[in-house]
């Protein structure tokens, strides 16, 4: 073995004696730091806030009254509302039973030119123009169709969203004038799609308020 070698094992015993000497420095740091942790942590594992805080914190704070109406029952109390509502449902229904006709009245037509075109072909009376005006007309009755249903859809849409806008301010209004006696510094709103309330009490409940004002300026 020569002196390289010697000084190199000597050099490798060296690394390990001084990596060994750094994790036992560190794992009695950590066991230290544990100790002065578990010490400052109760049993319970929760860190309790200095008392001074907590009353300023309690100083500070203000009482909040909060009302909640819930959106359909108001809507099935007020007639008014209720009627409009239906008038909706109503449009749609007839919508759908439109779409559902006129589809029903292209399939028969179709069904009859193509019986016409087959007799015709048949009796090898079926000439290219004839077929290709009946095609043509096949499409136009379609587009026609297409066009009467997403004009109906436009005028529900504008009845829509002109109900919804009424809606609203007969409510807001409602709301308004019930906050002059109630005082409410808010008023949330329970919705079957957007279900944001989770009412744990009813007595913060004002829907039948609001019914009985609404029922009162709107039969």
């Amino acid at each position: 073995m020569n002196k390289q070698q010697i000084f190199n094992i000597v050099l490798a015993l060296g690394l390990i004696v001084s990596l060994a000497l750094n994790i036992s420095s560190k794992s009695t740091s950590k066991s230290e730091s544990s100790e002065n942790t578990q010490d400052s942590i109760p049993s319970s594992g929760i860190i309790p806030l200095p008392k001074d805080s907590i009353e300023t914190a309690a100083g500070t704070s203000e009482a909040v009254k909060v009302g909640y109406f819930v959106l359909e029952e108001l809507v099935k109390t007020s007639p008014y509302l209720n009627r409009k509502t239906q008038e909706l449902i109503d449009m749609e229904r007839k919508l759908y039973q439109s779409a559902q006709n006129k589809e029903r009245e292209l399939m028969e037509y179709q069904k009859r030119k193509s019986k016409e075109l087959e007799e015709l072909n048949s009796k090898n009376l079926l000439s290219q123009t004839f077929y290709e005006g009946a095609q043509r007309d096949l499409m136009e009755k379609q587009q026609n169709m297409q066009q009467d249903l997403q004009r109906e859809e436009m005028r529900l849409n504008e009845r829509k969203q002109a109900f919804l806008q009424e809606r609203d301010k007969v409510i807001f209004d409602a709301v308004k004038s019930l906050n002059e006696v109630l005082k409410l510094d808010y008023v949330l709103v329970d919705n079957m799609d957007i279900r944001l309330v989770v009412p744990l009490s009813e007595r913060n409940d004002i829907t039948k308020d609001l019914a009985k004002l609404i029922n009162k300026n709107f039969k």
